[in-house]
């Protein structure tokens, strides 16, 4: 039997009129949201830039503090993982990279 959850590669190549008409949580959708903005940069980007990216994709203004704090969390969760010797600059973990490949 099939999972009924929906995952985050679920979501991949849908618009975001059709992801406003999701029961989703907004922890997950700003997850997907992050993800997927990672995924556009190459799999790798800078605070700054996932500030700026987010701006220009969803014209929703991030609060630093709370992104890092979200940043945080992901990486707890497995979802993320801070680049070695680069402060402030995240990746995609093996596990996410996994599941957005499904």
């Amino acid at each position: 039997m099939s999972n009924p959850k929906i995952t985050m590669a679920d979501l991949d190549g849908l618009p975001d009129e059709l992801i406003k008409e999701l029961k989703l949580n907004n922890s997950f959708k700003m997850n997907w949201r992050i993800i997927n903005l990672i995924k556009s940069n190459d799999g790798k980007i800078s605070i700054d830039k996932l500030i700026i990216n987010c701006y220009h994709e969803h014209k929703e203004v991030l609060v630093r503090q709370n992104l890092n704090a979200k940043l945080y969390r992901m990486v707890q969760q497995g979802l993320l993982v801070s680049v070695p010797n680069s402060k402030g600059v995240y990746e995609l973990s093996e596990k996410t990279k996994e599941q957005n490949d499904e």
